[in-house]
């Protein structure tokens, strides 16, 4: 009822500064930073049930710390008192601020780098959707006009210049094969990985047998293991 602090252990008298003599002439709100009010609504509570309290307490030295309090009623000489068991916590609060802080920065840097994922994805569908319509258009022209010489002027074009027309229309297949590599790659990044064996020497003969085409001025020997 009078918030007077009738005893305390040796304990309490090391981690406050204060003598017993001390003590016995202070108050609950002369440690604790709550206002009276307040404290003495938490001393109700208290002598009703148990209860368990985060307060901040000042030493004598001025000193705040951050304290867990496990406080209730006792009956002494058919007097409701109020036992407190104290526990500083002030460097396990400093440690969950601390890991708090670094929850909040990490989670910023998921948000931004999120944010940059969704716009890379955009740019990369706006860039996609050029090579697809931009792109396409002058290789069918080139493609058709490649067929037309082909198939029309067949009895003109001596048999290099066949060769030549066949390897424009091969490059153009090519490329548009290139295009729809480019445009599958864009939709990795919104579809699950699939993992799946493959066959590296098959790629590696297609791609010997693309430079030989390429490179038929040049005498080069290629060795693919089976």
């Amino acid at each position: 009822e009078t918030g007077n602090i009738l005893e305390v252990n040796e304990a309490a008298i090391k981690f406050y500064g204060y003598t017993r003599e001390e003590f016995q002439n202070l108050k609950v709100w002369d440690i604790n930073l709550l206002p009276p009010v307040q404290i003495k609504k938490k001393l109700e509570e208290t002598s009703a049930t148990q209860q368990k309290y985060y307060f901040r307490h000042k030493l004598k030295s001025g000193e705040v710390r951050e304290v867990e309090v496990h406080t209730g009623p006792v009956i002494i000489r058919r007097k409701i008192l109020i036992y407190s068991i104290i526990q500083d916590i002030t460097e396990r609060k400093h440690f969950e601020e601390e890991i708090l802080k670094l929850n909040q920065t990490l989670e910023k840097k998921i948000e931004d780098r999120t944010s940059d994922l969704v716009v890379a994805n955009q740019e990369l569908e706006s860039f996609s959707y050029s090579i697809s319509h931009d792109l396409r258009a002058p290789l069918r022209a080139v493609a058709g006009f490649s067929q037309i010489l082909k198939e029309d002027y067949e009895k003109e074009i001596n048999d290099e210049g066949k060769n030549i027309l066949n390897r424009i229309i091969g490059a153009v297949a090519k490329m548009n094969s290139m295009i729809e590599a480019l445009l599958n790659l864009s939709k990795i990044v919104r579809s699950p990985t699939e993992k799946k064996e493959v066959n590296l020497t098959d790629i590696a003969n297609l791609i010997i047998a693309e430079i030989k085409e390429e490179r038929t001025d040049l005498d080069i020997r290629f060795n693919a293991e089976e």
